[in-house]
């Protein structure tokens, strides 16, 4: 078995609209980016010299930002709603190949009756440590994605699933 001797992290996130039938009427899918301090929190995992704990990714943010990724920012450019993920699912992606992978799934559904998030322009979403960045918690951003504006209204449910290949 050939291993590279890099860890390519790689991402993308599919955003769904989901209608009050239950189906599935538009989706995208963008790819990520890393911050600094996610490519940190992976590299901690691997270290015995850090005494401090490390804290999973438990949350999903969106917001309505138009500021451009810039691998130091620790957080959306204008967050509206952060809420924990769902569901969470690990699956093996070739693993008899020379170049085995695992794929970790993260689900949220923003549910139709959000008020939090309806009617407001969405343009981005994070991966976060920390139930909010004014919690008093060491809050982490992993990664942080920009899409076109979803207007979010009370007739979907509007559905985020990331997807990170380790």
């Amino acid at each position: 078995m050939n291993l590279s001797d890099k860890l390519d992290l790689t991402g993308k996130l599919i955003i769904q609209k989901i209608n009050i039938q239950h189906k599935t009427s538009e989706e995208c899918e963008i790819k990520n980016s890393i911050t600094l301090n996610g490519r940190e929190l992976v590299a901690k995992l691997f270290s015995s010299e850090t005494n401090q704990q490390v804290k999973p990714v438990n949350y999903v943010a969106v917001g309505k930002g138009l500021k451009e990724f810039v691998a130091t920012d620790n957080q959306l450019a204008d967050e509206v709603y952060r809420q924990p993920i769902q569901e969470i699912h690990l699956q093996r992606i070739d693993p008899d190949s020379d170049e085995p992978r695992v794929k970790l799934i993260l689900t949220v559904d923003l549910e139709a009756d959000n008020e939090k998030v309806n009617d407001v322009p969405l343009t981005e979403a994070g991966l976060f440590s920390a139930e909010s960045d004014v919690s008093g918690e060491s809050d982490v951003m992993y990664n942080r994605v920009q899409f076109p504006p979803v207007n979010k209204t009370k007739d979907f449910k509007l559905t985020l699933i990331w997807e990170i290949i380790f």
